[in-house]
């Protein structure tokens, strides 16, 4: 036999080997229910559930409304957003970088919804989470000094200014 064909032989028989030991190696039984269970914790359903800050952002398809203080400390804070709209919802917190302030971004925004793009003086603290209709979603955010604004996004129509707070030392 050649070189070759020997070759080719022995890498055919290790293939073969391969497969049979992974083969063998596949669970023939449905794993515990140990390993699935599971690890999420449950979005909290109000603030008062929330150990800390908590600001509460709530949008119902044609409004969005912030419950919360005017006026917040730095330091670690948790966002909970609940979308009592019918469609798919948005939300992200945004920290104005000059001196401008909520009513700015009001007259930015003009009538709602909007579908400006943000403004140049804001910047998003986060990805833009997307959160199903009749769902919630909770974020935590450590804040800094300066004035923030949440917002509402319908994916469909636009976004709408939920509130905002100024953040101090």
């Amino acid at each position: 036999m050649s070189h070759l064909r020997l070759l080719s032989l022995g890498f055919f028989m290790f293939i073969l080997a391969a497969c049979q030991l992974y083969e063998q190696s596949i669970p023939t039984e449905a794993p515990s229910e140990e390993i699935f269970s599971p690890t999420h914790t449950p979005e909290p359903l109000t603030c008062e559930e929330v150990e800390g800050n908590c600001f509460l952002l709530v949008f119902d398809g044609e409004n969005c409304s912030y419950q919360g203080p005017e006026i917040q400390e730095t330091g670690s804070m948790t966002l909970l957003f609940i979308n009592n709209g019918d469609g798919f919802a948005r939300v992200n917190l945004m920290r104005h970088t000059g001196d401008e302030t909520i009513q700015d971004m009001m007259d930015y925004l003009g009538e709602e919804p909007s579908t400006k793009h943000t403004p140049t003086w804001a910047n998003a603290l986060g990805p833009w989470e997307l959160v199903s209709p009749g769902r919630r979603h909770a974020s935590v955010e450590i804040l800094k000094p300066g004035i923030h604004t949440m917002v509402c996004a319908d994916t469909r129509y636009g976004w709408w200014l939920g509130g905002g707070f100024t953040v101090e030392e």
